[in-house]
């Protein structure tokens, strides 16, 4: 068995991998989603001023 400050620090870098991994995803879908929304509202406005 492992002794408990290996299992604690073992635990901990999990953790900290997966809210890095947690963190990349969130800003990539924001990232989608502020890319995404622009171009939809370009393309709407000039069908609106016409």
């Amino acid at each position: 068995m492992e002794p408990l400050s290996g299992l604690v620090t073992t635990l901990h870098r999990k953790t900290r991998f997966h809210r890095v991994a947690i963190v990349s995803h969130v800003t990539a879908i924001w990232a989608f989603i502020w890319a995404a929304i622009p171009s939809e509202q370009s393309r709407e406005k000039p069908l609106w001023h016409r």
